[in-house]
Parts: C-alpha cells; sequence; structure tokens
C-alpha cells in the first residue's frame, strides 16, 4: 500500500501524474508564444545550468569545455545586473 511507499522517514511519493502534467504542458509549448522577455530567462537559466555543470566537473571534461569556450568567446568579466 501507500505506507511502503513513504520510506523509514514517512516522506509522501511523488504527486501521482506530476510528471505527465509537466511534459504535457512543454510539450505543447511553441516558441513563437513566449515573449522575448520569457525567452531571454530561459536561455539565461539553460546556460546558468551548463556552467554550473561544467564548473563541477572534474578533469578532463572542464578542461575541454573551458578551451571550447575559449575558442568562441573572448576572455572577458562577469556581466552584471544593472539597477536604479
Amino acid at each position: 500500500g501507500e505506507a511502503g511507499l513513504r520510506g523509514s522517514r514517512g516522506a509522501r511519493p511523488p504527486a501521482a501524474g506530476a510528471t505527465e502534467a509537466i511534459t504535457g504542458f512543454v510539450s505543447a509549448l511553441r516558441y513563437a508564444a513566449l515573449s522575448e522577455e520569457v525567452r531571454h530567462y530561459a536561455r539565461r537559466h539553460l546556460f546558468d545550468t551548463v556552467g554550473v555543470m561544467i564548473a563541477g566537473a572534474d578533469g578532463e571534461v572542464a578542461t575541454r569545455a573551458e578551451a571550447v569556450l575559449a575558442g568562441v568567446r573572448p576572455a572577458g568579466s562577469v556581466a552584471r545586473a544593472v539597477t536604479s
């Protein structure tokens, strides 16, 4: 029963159908329906995630990724948000 799925700490299992609801929503999205602001932040979050993955990688993976990035983008400073 459900009690067997809770484990030793009594945590509840993930909501039934949550994965299907998310994948259904995402698969129905269309690029043209997204505002430029949403596109901007989606790209930003994607690049941030990839960057964190690379930064956290050990050895050759990180070294190769850094070499590829250096070849396509010159070194620079970290972008800062402009606030008023």
